[in-house]
């Protein structure tokens, strides 16, 4: 339509160029629906499903055959973990903290790993990567909510292994670039929840870098002297050239799988 010879169109450039011209203005943008993104990733991974399948009818054989991760510990170290959430928090039992309690129905242990920074917000970190590494792998839905259209809704988004406990490491780096890592990987991060009866690690982080660094060798060393634990690494993101794998997926004795992506590059 017109008004005064002037296009609705036209009218809402000169309006956006007036905004963003205003020293008080930093951003403007369109306020798009947010979505939950990764949230089919079980389903994926239990059965050769299409993105055209739908996911409340794909079968989780693994689940069906008793394959939930019961009596089993997985540590993972990430950026933190959103330990209020349904998938992970315990009515009866606080959340440990530098410890581990066994009674807790999902985190035994959360420690913080903030080498040179101030621990500022220790439970939950700014982009959520940790709780969506946690989610993936050992999530559950609180059994103390009681059944309804919403909790069957999110059982769809458990864990891969919803029975396994889990010990986290937050190697968050608050106020300034990477992540805050021990400088000795097999001593400050991966014995003490080796000593707790994890034989899982997740580390879903990494270099860019293609080389053997002193991050590959820790975890190659570590492993060669407890062979009976697995350390699952991130290839990267940054395929699928050649020499995309970066370390410390470099390592020997460790397992990287690539060949598999989605449309965010942080995640």
């Amino acid at each position: 339509g017109l008004k005064n010879g002037v296009t609705y169109t036209q009218q809402y450039i000169m309006l956006l160029h007036f905004l963003s011209r205003l020293p008080f203005v930093h951003w403007i943008g369109i306020d798009l629906p947010a979505t939950t993104l990764n949230q089919e990733a079980t389903a994926l991974l239990q059965h050769r499903a299409s993105h055209k399948m739908d996911m409340t009818r794909v079968p989780t054989p693994f689940w069906d055959s008793g394959l939930a991760g019961s009596g089993q510990i997985i540590s993972i170290s990430d950026t933190g973990l959103d330990h209020d959430s349904c998938y992970f928090h315990d009515n009866a039992v606080d959340t440990p903290l530098n410890t581990v309690n066994y009674a807790h129905r999902k985190v035994i242990s959360y420690r913080s790993l903030q080498y040179g920074t101030e621990v500022t917000d220790l439970w939950e970190s700014e982009n959520g990567h940790g709780t969506h590494v946690a989610g993936s792998a050992v999530g559950e839905i609180n059994p103390e909510i009681p059944e309804s259209n919403t909790t069957t809704f999110l059982k769809r988004f458990q864990g891969m292994a919803p029975k396994a406990k889990l010990m986290f490491d937050d190697i968050h780096s608050r106020g300034r670039i990477g992540l805050s890592l021990p400088p000795n990987l097999e001593t400050d991060l991966l014995a003490f929840s080796y000593r707790a009866g994890a034989r899982i690690h997740s580390a879903s982080w990494g270099s860019s870098s293609n080389e053997y660094t002193r991050m590959s060798m820790q975890m190659d060393s570590f492993v060669s002297n407890n062979p009976d634990m697995l350390i699952v690494v991130a290839s990267g993101n940054d395929g699928p050239s050649l020499y995309s794998i970066g370390t410390p997926a470099t390592a020997k004795n460790v397992l990287s799988v690539g060949s598999s992506r989605n449309l965010r590059s942080s995640f």
